[in-house]
């Protein structure tokens, strides 16, 4: 699984046994990720009733010397009181009857008790990972795509991968409306 943590660049990862096969990543950052390999749906449920139990070590890591260190006068960082977390299901597909179906998925998304419940079924790694940086870091595909008037001369552009990516970010609202 941590493996799996650095393929995905998630940032800085702990294992808390309380939760049973689940870490708890970016605890520096405004987006704290709590990652596990699901085979079963009920399983979301069950991490969700540990997360209580882990709450106060999740403080204390939030309030780490690191992050003391970068209060300056007034200036607090933001992952110090203001974060977001986000339960994601890792579910691998071996084969077309252990796909979980949609809308029992949309159901478990939905519920936003705790915490935000993203579940990425995949059968490859390189789905996994492409997945994962559109669902949880869509920023840095952002980030990849040359901006139109930034530059003196004309920018070299790739049109169809600019498509692509619009196309895809259509789908993700569309899936979120």
């Amino acid at each position: 699984m941590e493996e799996l943590l650095r393929l995905l660049e998630v940032g800085s990862y702990q294992y808390f046994e309380e939760l049973e096969g689940a870490y708890v990543c970016n605890l520096n950052e405004d987006k704290i990720l709590i990652i596990k390999k699901i085979e079963k749906l009920d399983e979301i449920n069950e991490l969700v009733n540990r997360i209580p139990s882990v709450r106060n070590k999740i403080i204390r890591e939030i309030n780490n010397e690191r992050n003391l260190e970068n209060v300056e006068g007034n200036k607090i960082p933001m992952a110090k009181f203001l974060w977001d977390l986000y339960i994601i299901a890792l579910h691998k597909v071996i084969n077309p009857e252990s796909k979980f179906h949609s809308e029992v998925l949309s159901r478990y998304e939905r519920d936003r008790f705790i915490a935000r419940k993203i579940i990425i079924q995949y059968e490859h790694e390189q789905e996994l990972i492409d997945e994962f940086r559109r669902v949880v870091y869509p920023h840095k595909d952002l980030d990849r795509i040359s901006l139109l008037g930034t530059y003196d001369s004309e920018p070299d552009i790739n049109y169809e991968e600019l498509d692509e990516f619009l196309k895809k970010v259509n789908i993700l609202v569309d899936k979120e409306a």
